[in-house]
């Protein structure tokens, strides 16, 4: 192997060597500044707080209870996502507690309308999504609902939205609803916790109404398995597996670029070592049997030659001739 080629060999492999260090850098640079306060920063646009992918137990009124723990300050929104992408539905919040707004993507439903439809959407996908400062929803903030009581009467939504407003006060500036405080203890590490079994803990400061707390009953008994994770879990779980995945996948081309370059300079090393002592075989050649043209010309044209010895002559020139022309071919 040419040693032009070998430097080339070199070369491109300290630059994938490079690229893949700096890949690694800004894979780093970027979980850092993930890592932060949970509240959503006045540099930041957007900031996603949890997503996931849909799993068998876990449905919208989980996604509600977990927004109701979270309690995102500022503007944020939830958004729905169908299997096929056809349907993508978002809903609103202020505060993490009282719904102002929803929308269906390419649709012109809006209001309490959209809403209704938003909650229905059969999703795969959800993300809470955390608006910065000084971004606006247009004109998407006509609703004004209470999270607790829509979470309420989610198995049987009322057809006036009267039923589910929140009671605009001077007195309290978030308007009507008590001042939850969200439950800090909550162990979401937890297998054998029921995912409904957060609201309590989102709630548990607070004075519950008798009507609340049989919310809570039923959907502890329409909860038929208790060992199911919760849904901060099934979205932790979901985001380390496609982590895994990734690393996976580079690991792999990296084993994969690491025996090229092994089998390519392993070649090199060994033409180096052996390739100048290989010799090819001399070609044979049978001199014997092939005369000279002044020796055939010779015995042509000399008169003690006659009838016989010219004929012998000439079928020798020919057999001479002929071998000649195999001997070519061979080689």
């Amino acid at each position: 192997m040419p040693p032009i080629f070998c430097r080339r060999v070199r070369k491109e492999t300290a630059n994938r060597a490079s690229a893949i260090r700096l890949f690694w850098v800004k894979t780093a640079l970027i979980n850092l500044l993930k890592k932060g306060p949970n509240e959503v920063s006045y540099f930041k646009r957007m900031d996603t707080l949890f997503e996931g992918q849909r799993e068998s137990n876990v449905a919208m009124q989980d996604l509600l209870a977990r927004v109701l723990e979270v309690q995102p300050a500022g503007l944020s929104y939830l958004r729905v996502v169908s299997a096929d992408k056809q349907v993508e539905g978002r809903i609103y919040f202020q505060d993490g507690r009282r719904i102002i707004g929803a929308s269906l993507v390419e649709s012109p439903l809006s209001g309490y309308e959209a809403l209704r439809a938003a909650l229905q959407v059969d999703f795969n996908t959800f993300a809470l999504i955390g608006i910065g400062h000084g971004q606006s929803l247009g004109g998407q903030t006509a609703l004004r609902v209470d999270a607790l009581a829509l979470l309420r009467r989610l198995d049987d939504l009322p057809a006036d939205i009267s039923e589910l407003s929140v009671a605009e006060g001077p007195e309290n500036g978030t308007g009507g609803y008590p001042n939850l405080q969200v439950g800090i203890n909550v162990d979401e590490h937890s297998d054998d916790q029921p995912a409904i079994s957060r609201i309590s803990d989102v709630v548990k400061d607070a004075e519950m109404s008798s009507e609340l707390q049989e919310l809570l009953n039923q959907r502890m008994v329409k909860t038929s398995a208790p060992d199911k994770p919760p849904a901060s879990n099934q979205v932790k779980a979901f985001s380390k597996a496609r982590k895994f995945e990734a690393r996976k996948g580079l690991r792999q081309a990296l084993l994969v670029s690491s025996a090229l370059v092994a089998i390519i300079c392993g070649g090199a090393f060994l033409y180096k070592q052996f390739g100048s002592n290989i010799q090819m075989p001399p070609k044979k050649i049978l001199s014997s049997t092939i005369r000279p043209r002044s020796e055939v010309s010779s015995i042509k044209m000399h008169p003690a030659n006659s009838g016989s010895n010219a004929k012998r002559t000439e079928g020798t020139t020919l057999d001479a001739k002929q071998r000649t022309s195999t001997q070519r071919r061979r080689f």
